[in-house]
């Protein structure tokens, strides 16, 4: 991205590099963004290089070879611990799905599914802290745990519009 005018940028000095002379009619500066800006002068100076979102089968393999077992090891797991198979890989997915075209959303949401998953399986002769919680696990989870399409509907559940939540929704 070309922003300057070389006529009147021509010379930067930082207070910081004082010594340090910066001729900003020489730089460009490379941004990512999702959307163009709307103001035209500064899309008139863009240089717009589009790149395609991931396929599904692209975000599989993102999911399964790195942002799943980061978030196992986050939570001191074991790809051994949690195991996610390819058809549920795909199910979680298009559950999840909200025409992103990145992985923000799968990173976020492979976290809240592990630590709910994680705090299930810790607390599981306490019933009392089950009465509140926003999905029912019918029987007792442990590890190694093989996720299937119904445990990604039970935990992968959003909080009802009319509940404003400060904490995690259980």
């Amino acid at each position: 991205l070309h922003l300057t005018d070389p006529q009147q940028n021509y010379d930067f000095h930082d207070n910081y590099l004082s010594e340090l002379s910066i001729d900003l009619s020489k730089l460009w500066f490379i941004y990512s963004m999702n959307h163009l800006p709307e103001d035209r002068a500064l899309q008139d100076r863009l240089y717009t290089i589009s790149v395609p979102a991931y396929k599904l089968s692209e975000k599989v393999e993102i999911l399964t070879k790195h942002v799943f077992p980061k978030f196992l090891k986050n939570v001191n797991l074991t790809k051994d611990d949690i195991i996610m198979p390819t058809h549920v890989a795909q199910y979680f997915l298009n559950k999840i799905d909200k025409g992103d075209s990145g992985v923000r959303n799968i990173e976020k949401t492979v976290k809240d599914l592990l630590n709910k998953i994680h705090f299930v399986v810790n607390n599981n002769n306490d019933n009392d802290i089950f009465k509140f919680m926003s999905f029912n696990i019918d029987n007792q989870l442990k590890y190694p745990l093989t996720l299937t399409e119904d445990l990604i509907d039970q935990f992968c559940k959003t909080a009802p519009a009319n509940i404003s939540l400060n904490a995690m929704y259980i």
